[in-house]
């Protein structure tokens, strides 16, 4: 019965992504990933029952208080069905971690888990070089496509996922993971050469995503990792007045390809015709679309917290109460608060909101502390992983992505594995 269990988990695990496939709108999105843990939650809690002992994952009392917060401020909305329907949704991601801390409790079975999540990333990522190449190399209908370069001909990799930020919003995690067991060279996993393919795939499908936001936190997370590695030696060189020339150059190399790409796209009309890879920036004249949308809907979710300072409106009122305020009907949908962070606070309020703030230092430091400081490749791409997803959620919507609380719920079970290994 576990093996089955465990089989539904991975399942759950490679379909987390599945936006526009494999999910039902009944009253709301139904994704197969959360229909496929049903059973895995049915057997927990008859195991627990048989059992009378649970493993509680780290901080877990302040997730679960939150969660309490979310279900009292859903009688501060006026459609207490969706608000209620965003509560079940959270809860169901809380358990995915309480199950999959209580399900994994060996070393090798938590390399198993390890092995399928970096598994789904590569066998997403493939799928989305397939959308990119069906039209123009293969001649074929191309499937799930949201957007495109060229219309009908190249299509912007999206993967399952609504479009390609949200694609992005999901791959990073697998990306920081996987850039991490390179750069270490760990083969814990799979072989060197195997996980630098993997890692091949997934950088390749982010750049042909086209997900500018994707590309910015790939640079961050390696310059993070340079300055990590090479920080000692720089701190030192600057304190003694050396320079590190080839650092200066990487530099130096870094600002005059932008620049350059700037002004090649600015100048003349030139290359009018590939705009579209500037579209939403408002550089070069393009529109600006994508980031004044954003910071409009920041500005909207903020208001709501204005309005709800205390008392905050659940996860699920969020965008109802856009929606009232811009005097909309029945928009709530395309009306969800941006950055996360904010959408936290007009749900939570400002005391709502200590709980999940103090959850997630907990977690963060714990990892730091087993991770960072003894050099854990595993447990660092995780954690960066978690890290860069945070950031790159700041430029989306909704904090309740299946993906992140999976990868929240695969980095508490590896805390947990190596809490154990230290008392052993």
């Amino acid at each position: 019965m576990l093996s089955f269990i465990k089989i539904l988990i991975y399942m759950a695990i490679m379909t987390t992504s599945f936006d526009i496939f494999l999910s039902w709108q009944l009253g709301g999105t139904i994704r197969f990933c959360q229909v496929v843990m049903i059973v895995p939650y049915i057997y927990f809690v008859l195991d627990v029952v048989k059992k009378r002992y649970i493993i509680i994952p780290k901080a877990m009392g302040w997730l679960c208080l939150w969660n309490l917060f979310i279900l009292a401020f859903v009688l501060n909305t006026d459609i207490i069905a969706r608000s209620i329907g965003y509560w079940v949704w959270l809860t169901m991601n809380i358990v995915n971690i309480l199950l999959l801390v209580n399900v994994f409790t060996k070393r090798f079975l938590i390399i198993s888990l390890l092995r399928t999540y970096c598994l789904s990333f590569v066998v997403v990522s493939m799928f989305g070089l397939f959308q990119f190449v069906s039209a123009p190399i293969l001649h074929m209908d191309t499937p799930l496509v949201a957007q495109w370069w060229i219309p009908g001909i190249l299509a912007r990799i999206n993967g399952f996922s609504y479009e390609p930020s949200y694609f992005v919003t999901y791959i990073i995690m697998g990306w920081c993971f996987l850039y991490i067991l390179v750069k270490k060279k760990n083969q814990d996993l799979f072989s060197l050469n195997y996980i630098r393919l993997m890692f091949g795939i997934v950088t390749l499908a982010i750049i042909l995503s086209g997900s500018r936001m994707g590309l910015l936190v790939l640079l961050a997370v390696q310059l993070f990792i340079y300055l990590y590695i090479n920080g000692k030696e720089l701190i030192r060189n600057f304190l003694m007045l050396k320079i590190d020339v080839t650092f200066i150059k990487r530099i130096i190399l870094t600002l005059v390809i932008i620049l350059s790409v700037g002004y090649v796209f600015s100048s003349d009309d030139v290359f009018d015709e590939y705009a579209f890879f500037l579209s939403g920036t408002g550089i070069g004249a393009t529109a600006a679309h994508s980031v004044d949308d954003r910071v409009e809907s920041m500005d909207k979710t903020l208001h709501v917290f204005y309005e709800n300072p205390v008392l905050g409106v659940s996860l699920g009122g969020v965008a109802e109460k856009i929606t009232q305020n811009e005097n909309q009907i029945d928009n709530s949908k395309v009306s969800e608060g941006a950055v996360v962070a904010l959408e936290i606070l007009a749900a939570s309020g400002i005391v709502g909101i200590i709980p999940i703030i103090i959850y997630f230092y907990k977690i963060i430091r714990e990892s730091l502390i087993k991770f960072f400081y003894i050099n854990d490749d595993i447990g660092l791409g995780l954690l960066i992983g978690l890290l860069a997803e945070i950031v790159i959620l700041q430029m989306n919507q909704n904090i309740l992505r299946p993906y992140f609380w999976m990868h929240i719920a695969v980095l508490s079970t590896y805390l947990r594995i190596k809490s154990m290994e230290e008392i052993e």
